[in-house]
């Protein structure tokens, strides 16, 4: 990312994939997918911001918040629904943290769930 210091690092817990309708129990409504981009130059979190407030809309993404979080930090935070398929997503630019912390750019992607017809081959999805 050219906003960031060299050689963030990115974590994330694996992706959502379909799972046959009849192994549910009852079935999920969304799936969230966080990440997180650590070790980066705080510096640059403003400048990421602020491409993203730009960018954001001529993808197709509807900003619903953008402002402060609701914590004693204040920390930016954007949040956007993607006006197609329904995604929700919410970055956060945690540059001050509480402790030994160090800052780092949060976002989770809410996505909705399908659920595939019986005999449905999900191998291909």
């Amino acid at each position: 990312m050219p906003w960031a210091s060299p050689a963030p690092q990115v974590t994330s817990l694996p992706p959502p994939y379909p799972v046959p309708a009849s192994t549910r129990t009852s079935p999920p409504t969304t799936e969230w997918t966080p990440w997180a981009l650590w070790e980066a130059d705080a510096d640059g979190f403003d400048t990421a911001m602020d491409n993203l407030r730009t960018r954001l809309p001529g993808m197709g993404w509807r900003i619903t918040k953008d402002g402060p979080m609701n914590s004693r930090a204040r920390n930016p935070e954007i949040k956007a629904v993607h006006t197609t398929s329904r995604h929700h997503v919410a970055i956060r630019a945690l540059k001050t943290r509480s402790g030994d912390l160090k800052p780092q750019m949060d976002v989770t992607l809410v996505s909705p769930c399908y659920q595939a017809p019986e005999g449905t081959d999900l191998s291909r999805a």
